[in-house]
């Protein structure tokens, strides 16, 4: 697992309860991630592949997020902060 500011970013995202605030902790982890991929050095393929799945679970957050609004309720969105571990 890795724990540099990418990780610790999506996190953040996939533990907030506040919906709220999900939309902003979802861009800073994007923003974290994007950094990290084009001006971060060398990414080892286990890292990579961390990155990408990441990535494609903070896309699902967003369309389940912009689905509740406009059924107009709130849901708490559950992301898998690991491949194997996911938040409920």
């Amino acid at each position: 697992m890795f724990q540099n500011q990418w990780w610790i970013a999506y996190r953040d995202a996939a533990l907030e309860t506040d919906f709220n605030r999900l939309d902003d902790r979802i861009e800073a982890a994007e923003r974290s991630m994007a950094e990290r991929t084009f001006f971060g050095g060398h990414v080892f393929p286990e890292e990579l592949r961390e990155l990408k799945d990441s990535w494609n679970s903070l896309q699902v957050s967003k369309k389940y997020q912009l689905v509740s609004q406009r059924l107009g309720r709130e849901y708490v969105v559950a992301l898998p902060f690991s491949t194997s571990i996911d938040v409920l």
